[in-house]
């Protein structure tokens, strides 16, 4: 924020940039979801022990201010089950944004994945799949069906796709991080392999899914 700040100072031109962020998920920081209008939410790395405290009264709170504001809880979950778990405990008419289309690797089995559709679609809360997908696997193809699946199931969702996390963060199957050039790229080939695989259905369904708001187009 402070170098957005200094170049505003120097050029007006600059005044219609905005940053929006995601802040960590923590009940300690429920003043800040309140009180700074860049911050569209705050994310979370699951575990058990942190599903474990949705139940105390400080997370009650912190789900309560993100409902109020209108605000996203970004999930990250290294095991499915963890995200099975949470999505159910998770009050429904809480925001929810999944992170890496729901798939991180190890992938899912299709079935299982369908089922935690099922879930999502049964909240009250907007919800939302983050991408861009490559951590499920570098490989579109072998991507291009959970997305194709997620695109024809989520009516009432939306899917960002043009996202990435390069380039700090290193692919387990590649031996240097990507680029965020390469990771945008990827993207444009994940929704090709989407289109070609599944056919103009399937496509169309992408296409409508993935029609943002406007402040996170």
């Amino acid at each position: 924020f402070d170098a957005l700040h200094a170049l505003q100072s120097l050029d007006p031109k600059y005044d219609r940039i905005q940053l929006l962020g995601i802040i960590q998920a923590d009940p300690k920081y429920v003043q800040l979801l309140k009180s700074n209008r860049l911050v569209i939410g705050c994310r979370l790395c699951l575990t058990a022990e942190s599903i474990h405290m949705f139940a105390t009264n400080a997370w009650q709170e912190l789900f309560a201010v993100l409902k109020a504001e209108r605000k996203w809880l970004e999930l990250f979950a290294v095991t499915f089950e963890h995200l099975l778990v949470a999505i159910t405990t998770i009050p429904g008419d809480v925001p929810l944004m999944v992170d890496h289309l729901g798939a991180f690797a190890p992938r899912p089995t299709m079935r299982s994945y369908m089922s935690f559709l099922q879930v999502l679609k049964m909240r009250q809360g907007p919800y939302m799949l983050k991408g861009p997908g490559y951590r499920t696997s570098w490989n579109a193809d072998e991507v291009s069906p959970f997305l194709a699946v997620a695109a024809d199931h989520l009516d009432r969702g939306w899917i960002l796709l043009s996202c990435t996390d390069a380039p700090y963060v290193r692919l387990a199957d590649r031996d240097r991080p990507p680029s965020a050039t390469w990771a945008l790229e990827w993207v444009d080939r994940l929704q090709n392999s989407v289109g070609g695989t599944f056919g103009e259905q399937a496509t169309n369904a992408l296409i409508q899914c993935t029609s943002i708001k406007d402040n996170f187009s």
